[in-house]
Order: structure tokens, then C-alpha cells, then sequence
């Protein structure tokens, strides 16, 4: 019973082949590993095409249908000259170099006719010969690997190719590669908002509003901390883009963080093609390379169109945080009255500008510089564009670093060390090194975009040049933070970065496809750990740490890549208790016990009390009230008006002043509540808040009354006569 329905289903299958061979897509040929050189594909009677090839599931089996398609001389080579059964014998596919599936058929059909679709070169005609293959499973996640040889009757070899197969990873693993990178990340930044919103106030001001600083304050701080595993995630995609030979499946893989570098969705501009990517069950290809090869695999435009669709992307972001920053703004207005927008107007604008480049700087430069190896293909003006593009973008991060670094250096007036007065040049020197170690942190992303996008056409430089700037990177890090190396997060970034630039290596230098798919393995779960353990373990310490920290402590910790400088650079003062000065206690009113005293005697008790402040500060309460009492007993003088104080003239008479509104009833003022609309009364006060306050001037001056007229001056005594 068991023999007749295998019998049946192979009959189904063998009846469809011709339908799945007319539908298949195309398979990329790669030559064969066990082959010691390479035959001249113009110099052998018999040489393969093309591949197509679909896969079908079938009651839980694959089924791969594989064509293979020809073309002999027809002066050297007969169809009975080759060996079938040899080409049948090698049809063994493997994962991991263990063999998976049977070979359910092999047929050949040599010659082919001629067709008006399929004409051969003149003196040669076309062979296909057909494969049929049954897994055992949906090989999601895996790359099945076969070598076939062609072999004439007298041991003589004709060709080899080595198919590789990637099936589709299917729907599940595409969301779980997806969108668990993005919640860890959503995860990343509610923690670090958290966290950074206790310590506002030990931060330097950003804003001139308290409420200003009290909720937009942390944002800095949590910008650098998601840009840290953002910036994680965009190298993980990047470095896999990389000009190399990767294993079938760890770019469909690595493909799937294409969000985090602005490619989470096609765009407008494709110039009417855009890559199948995913096609008949499997991931089709053609021969590019680098980052035109990832395009394919995840099945978007060329990379001319993507730079566009990048730049479209990103100002659908960019739209996306102003739409947020003015629903906070409303919120934080109905809050506090005193918020407005002039409050925060250039600081958030600062603030926005800093997430764009400290997020997106490093693909934006890739796309940007990989126009750069096509220059006598794309227009001079197109080029222009790039070249300035990337000038002003490196600009504008030399910007943001600098404000960084002077945030940094807010309220630091101490003196150097006197240890670097000593020579001008030696001055001069470490100046440069300072300025070296506070903007190497923010250069890296960008040197590591231009070298992925510039050298496309070297796989190996790309390697080297990646593994030195990290290597520079990290002893930076070990220079400037020394004890507290292995407990901060950039350091551990880009020791991660690091590695995985070192399993790269692998695929540049090694050609055994098992080894390949060994290491590509071992990336993707170190790319996991980091995921996952590497900044949600980080943030759970921080979040533990932080209630038991000082404040200090927290700045000194602090994941910021900016702050973290030698140890030459200029030191904080935080010992105030020398310019500490205990309140004065509040003086009491005279009483009716103390009775009116002469002048003489308040002066006596006077300096007494100041006697005694001098020599002890147990009395300083008694001598205070007398002195007070002392200045109570001048008179008042009639030709200054004391309810004017000076301060009214630059700050303005407050509301709340000595005169008092009028006092409206409660039941009025129940009614007229009653009557007022909720969503009126926001639109109102969203209107009030956009208007911008009348600007101070910096300073006061002091009105002091004009002094009294001098007493006129008796006249002359007359002379007695």
C-alpha cells in the first residue's frame, strides 16, 4: 500500500515537472571547490549555461526541481560521449556538508531542438537535463549545496558547477529577525529614558525652562544610548554587504535589520525594476556583489534608486519627530503656562538634527560613496551632489560633537595643570591629542560608511580597513577609561564589531563552503548574545546600579561616546563646602515687652551683639534682631515713595501684587466653568502658546531716587554799625 502511493506521487510530480521547470527562477552558478583550475569555458566542447530551479512543498517535502541547461560544439562533442550515470552519481546534496534528500529523477535531453526562443550559436546546439530532489523538510534557514560534474566516457571532464540552493526563511523567522531587534530597541530606549530622567538635574542645562529640562533634558543622553545599538544594528547590516562570498542564508538573514539603515520600505524611485528577491520558494541572484547583492536579497531597487528612496525614507522620519515634538509641545504647555515653544525652539531643532546624523550618518555615507565608484557612468552633476552631500554631512557631525564636548565642559573654568604651561609646543601637542581623543568616537561611524559604500570593488580591503579603524577605536577606549573599560557600552560595541570583522575575514580566505556556513552560524548567534544579553543585561545592571550610585557616579558612567577622554583633560571642582554659608535665621517682629528705647541704648545693645558675634556664634541670632531693630528706628522720610521697589522696573509688577482683583462669586464661577468647552479651551491656549514672548534685555539697572536739595544757605550777617 506504502509502494503504490509513493508510486503515485511520483507520477504527480513527474507530470508537473514540465510545468515547474517552464516556471522556474533563475539559480546563481558558483564553480566547483574540489576543482584545482578552472577550465576556459571557450576552449571545452561542453560547457553549462544556466540554472533555473523552483522548490514546492508537498506534505511536508521539498521538492526541488532543478534544470540545467547546455551548450556543446557540435564538432567536438556528441550527446553519447558524455557519462550520465557519473552526472547522476554526483547529484548529492549537502548542508553542513552532510547529505540531505534523494535523487527522485535524472533526465537528459541532448540535443534540443532549435526554437525560435531558444537558438543557439551557429556550430552548436543546446542539452537540458532535469533534476528532480525530495527533502525531507523546508530547510528553513540552511543552504543545500551540490557539485555536478560532466564527464566523458573516457574520464574526461567537460565542466562542473555547484548549485546553491537558499530556500525562503519563511513568514515566522522573517518577523521574528524583523521585529525583535526593533522592540529590543524600543526596550533599550524606554530604559535609558528612565534611567536619565532622575539624573536631569545633575545635567548640564540644555533648556532656560525648568519644565523644559525636566522632560526634554534626558533626550540627549538617550539619543547616544539607542545610537550605540543602532549603530550596532546598521554595521551588522552593513558588514554584511561586504564585497565576500557569503553562505546562502546569512544575508537573507542579516537582510531582514534593513530598517535600521532607512530601507524599511522600497520607495517611490525604482525606474521601473525592483528585484524579485524571493522567487518560486528560493532567494534568486544574479553575479553582483556587495551591497547590489544585498538589494537583491531583500528584494528591493538598485542601489542608484535606493540612495533616493534612503533620503525619501529619511524625510518621512524626520516628519515623523516633528509631528512627535509638537504633540510633547502641546502636552508640556498645558502642564506648565510658562512653556513655550521660543523656550525650545533652537534647542530641539539642535536636538533633532543630532538624532538624524548620530542615527542614519553611517548608511546615508555608504549609499552616498558608492555612487562614487560608478563615476564615468553617472552624470557630473549627480556626482557633484554626492561629493557635496557627504562634505555636509561630516560637517554637520563635526558640529553636533563639538556641542557635545562643550555640554561636557559646562561650568569648567578651573586652570590647566600648571605641569603643561611649561612649553608652548607641548601645549600644542596635547591640545591636539585632547581634540584627537573627543572626536574619534564620533568619526568612526563615518569612515566605516564611506569605506563600506567606496570600496566595493575590493572585498578584502573593506576587511582591513574596517578591522584597523576598530582596533584604533578600542584603544582609545583603553587609553581613556581604562578601569572602566569592560562596563562601558561603546567599549563593548566595538569589541563585538570587532570580532565579527574577524569571522569575516573567513569568507575572504577560505573557499570550503562548509566552513563557510559553520561560521556564518557562529555570527548570527554572536549577533544574537549582543542583541539580547549585550544591551538588555547592560541596561538591567543600570537600572539596578542606579538607585545605589551617586551622581557622580552616574556622570562618570555615563555611555555618552563624547565624553569619554583621556584622563589629561581638565577636572570639575566638586568640594563647594568652602564657600558654604549657613542661613540666617529669621528675625522676629519687635514685641510690646521690648517698650520704646532711646537711641542710645539700641546702640549699646547694638554693639554688643556684635561683640559677641565675634567671639562666639551662639549669640549671632540676638545681634542680627537688635541690628534690625536698630535700622526700624529710622525715620521715614517723606520724599521716598518705599512702595516702588526697583526690581519693578526690569521684572514688572507680578500679578499676584498688593492689589487684589476683584472676587468673584462661586456660583459664578461654577456656571461659567460649566460653560466653557474642554476642546476650546486647549485650542486657546495651544494659540496663546505659540506666540512668542517679548525678549528681555540681559542685566537691570538700579533707580535710585534723586537726591534731596541741598538746605539754602543762610545769608551774610550783616555788620553792626
Amino acid at each position: 500500500m506504502q509502494l503504490r502511493h509513493v508510486f503515485w506521487i511520483r507520477v504527480f510530480l513527474l507530470s508537473t515537472l514540465n510545468i515547474l521547470a517552464c516556471q522556474a527562477a533563475w539559480v546563481r552558478k558558483f564553480p566547483c571547490e574540489s576543482r584545482e583550475y578552472n577550465l576556459n569555458p571557450l576552449e571545452s566542447p561542453f560547457r553549462i549555461d544556466s540554472l533555473h530551479g523552483s522548490l514546492e512543498t508537498f506534505d511536508r517535502s521539498t521538492i526541488l526541481s532543478l534544470s540545467i541547461l547546455a551548450i556543446h560544439d557540435i564538432e567536438r562533442f556528441k550527446c553519447s560521449d558524455l557519462d550520465l550515470p557519473l552526472v547522476e552519481e554526483s547529484l548529492r546534496f549537502h548542508a553542513l556538508g552532510m547529505p540531505v534528500g534523494v535523487l527522485m529523477n535524472f533526465s537528459s535531453n541532448c540535443p534540443l531542438p532549435i526554437t525560435t526562443s531558444l537558438t543557439p550559436p551557429e556550430g552548436s546546439l543546446f542539452s537540458k537535463f532535469d533534476v528532480l530532489y525530495s527533502f525531507d523538510h523546508t530547510l528553513r534557514l540552511q543552504t543545500v549545496v551540490a557539485e555536478i560534474n560532466f564527464i566523458t566516457q573516457d574520464g574526461v571532464e567537460l565542466d562542473c558547477v555547484t548549485p546553491k540552493i537558499t530556500p525562503d526563511i519563511g513568514t515566522a523567522a522573517s518577523g521574528v529577525f524583523t521585529y525583535f531587534p526593533a522592540a529590543v530597541m524600543a526596550i533599550v530606549g524606554i530604559a535609558s529614558w528612565a534611567t536619565n530622567r532622575r539624573d536631569v538635574s545633575i545635567r548640564p542645562p540644555l533648556f532656560e525652562s525648568r519644565e523644559a529640562q525636566s522632560i526634554v533634558g534626558p533626550v540627549w543622553t538617550v539619543i547616544f544610548e539607542l545610537s550605540d545599538y543602532l549603530r550596532y544594528l546598521q554595521f551588522m547590516f552593513l558588514a554584511g554587504s561586504l564585497t565576500l562570498e557569503y553562505p546562502g542564508f546569512y544575508q537573507p538573514i542579516i537582510g531582514q535589520a534593513a530598517w535600521s539603515s532607512l530601507l524599511y520600505w522600497t520607495g517611490p524611485i525604482d525606474h521601473g525594476f525592483t528585484y524579485t528577491g524571493v522567487e518560486d520558494g528560493m532567494y534568486v541572484s544574479n553575479r553582483s556583489y556587495g551591497l547590489e547583492y544585498m538589494s537583491q536579497m531583500i528584494g528591493f531597487p538598485q542601489m542608484t534608486d535606493i540612495m533616493v528612496d534612503a533620503f525619501i525614507n529619511l524625510l518621512i522620519l524626520v516628519f515623523a519627530a516633528l509631528v512627535g515634538f509638537l504633540i510633547l509641545y502641546l502636552a508640556m504647555s498645558q502642564l506648565s503656562k510658562g512653556f513655550y515653544l521660543s523656550v525650545v525652539s533652537w534647542d530641539a531643532a539642535f536636538i533633532l538634527l543630532g538624532m538624524i546624523l548620530s542615527f542614519f550618518s553611517l548608511p546615508v555615507l555608504s549609499y552616498l560613496s558608492y555612487e562614487l565608484i560608478l563615476i564615468g557612468y553617472l552624470p557630473n552633476y549627480r556626482i557633484v551632489l554626492v561629493g557635496l552631500s557627504m562634505a555636509i554631512i561630516v560637517y554637520s557631525n563635526f558640529l553636533v560633537a563639538r556641542n557635545a564636548i562643550s555640554q561636557k565642559d559646562y561650568g569648567d573654568h578651573s586652570s590647566p595643570d600648571p605641569s603643561f604651561q611649561a612649553s608652548r609646543s607641548l601645549r600644542y601637542l596635547t591640545k591636539a591629542n585632547q581634540y584627537l581623543a573627543q572626536y574619534l568616537p564620533a568619526a568612526v561611524p563615518l569612515l566605516q560608511g564611506i569605506m563600506i559604500g567606496g570600496l566595493q570593488d575590493w572585498g578584502m580591503s573593506q576587511v582591513l580597513v574596517l578591522m584597523g579603524i576598530e582596533i584604533i577605536l578600542l584603544l582609545h577606549f583603553a587609553i581613556s577609561l581604562r578601569d572602566r573599560l569592560f562596563v562601558s557600552i561603546p567599549a563593548w560595541c566595538g569589541i563585538a564589531r570587532l570580532l565579527i570583522i574577524c569571522l569575516t575575514l573567513t569568507f575572504a580566505c577560505v573557499r570550503n563552503e562548509v566552513a563557510k556556513q559553520w561560521v556564518g552560524y557562529v555570527m548570527l548567534c554572536f549577533h544574537g548574545i549582543v542583541i539580547i544579553f549585550g544591551f538588555l543585561y547592560q541596561l538591567d545592571d543600570l537600572e539596578i546600579s542606579g538607585g545605589l550610585s551617586s551622581p557622580q557616579d552616574d556622570l562618570e558612567s555615563s555611555p555618552d561616546p563624547f565624553l569619554t577622554t583621556p584622563n589629561y583633560t581638565r577636572h570639575y571642582v566638586t568640594d563647594f563646602s568652602a564657600f558654604y554659608r549657613q542661613p540666617r535665621q529669621s528675625y522676629a517682629r519687635r514685641t510690646s515687652r521690648n517698650g520704646p528705647s532711646n537711641p542710645t541704648g539700641t546702640r549699646k545693645t547694638s554693639h554688643e551683639g556684635s561683640g559677641e558675634t565675634l567671639c562666639s556664634d551662639s549669640n549671632l541670632s540676638t545681634g542680627s534682631q537688635d541690628s534690625f531693630e536698630e535700622l526700624m528706628e529710622v525715620p521715614i522720610r517723606p520724599d521716598i515713595d518705599y512702595s516702588v521697589r526697583e526690581s519693578d522696573a526690569y521684572y514688572g509688577v507680578s500679578g499676584n501684587g498688593l492689589v487684589s482683583s476683584p472676587s468673584i462669586p462661586p456660583e459664578l464661577a461654577e456656571e461659567s466653568q460649566q460653560d466653557q468647552s474642554t476642546l476650546r479651551v486647549w485650542a486657546v491656549r495651544a494659540v496663546e502658546n505659540f506666540k512668542r514672548p517679548k525678549k528681555k534685555e540681559k542685566g537691570f539697572q538700579v533707580m535710585r531716587p534723586p537726591r534731596p536739595p541741598p538746605p539754602p544757605t543762610p545769608p551774610p550777617p550783616q555788620p553792626d554799625l
